[in-house]
């Protein structure tokens, strides 16, 4: 849309007729490319993080590059769909984000493993995402966490 409009200024109408153009295709497969109906999450119909030829369905094995393994790509689910909604992309109350909102939820709660050990002057954490090649968080939290900035 950006360079639709520069080009409009400069009096390139053609080209910005074109830009304009390949924004709306993009815009009309924003969901054939990047969400699945046949995941594993709630009804199976929510947005990926990322899929291997874009075809969201298709359940390829994707290798994650921190050494983690091959992963089925419906399983790789994160919250990177919410920027559809900062963008203007998507209205905030479209049922596809809201699914995918719960299906981000529950994958995370799913990949996630906390062990806590608490003595009378410590608490101490590991958290560990099952999909990570690294990652793991030791120590003690209360000393380390800053939530004054939350």
């Amino acid at each position: 849309m950006c360079a639709a409009d520069i080009a409009k200024r400069n009096g390139d109408t053609a080209s910005a007729a074109k830009y304009l153009a390949t924004a709306d295709n993009w815009h009309a497969n924003i969901e054939n490319w990047t969400a699945t109906r046949t995941g594993k999450y709630g009804d199976g119909n929510y947005y990926l993080r990322i899929t291997q030829n874009g075809k969201p369905d298709a359940g390829e094995k994707i290798e994650l590059n921190n050494g983690a393994g091959f992963f089925d790509e419906r399983d790789i689910v994160d919250a990177g769909f919410l920027e559809l909604i900062r963008l203007g992309l998507k209205p905030a109350n479209d049922p596809l984000i809201a699914k995918s909102v719960k299906s981000s939820i529950r994958s995370l709660r799913s990949r996630h493993q906390m062990v806590t050990v608490s003595t009378a002057t410590t608490t101490t954490a590991t958290a560990k995402w099952m999909m990570d090649g690294g990652g793991t968080l030791t120590g003690n939290i209360l000393e380390k966490a800053d939530c004054g900035r939350y």
